[in-house]
């Protein structure tokens, strides 16, 4: 199985965040990561 992580760039709010978590349960991603300002 493939290592690969999931990321967002300047997240505006916490339903960003939901569901780039979301998304990366659902690919089996490894974890998930942001840059830029905290959300």
């Amino acid at each position: 199985m493939p290592y690969f992580e999931i990321g967002i760039y300047n997240p505006r709010n916490n339903e960003n965040i939901g569901t780039l978590w979301r998304s990366a349960w659902q690919l089996g991603a490894a974890g998930i990561f942001t840059i830029g300002r905290p959300y």
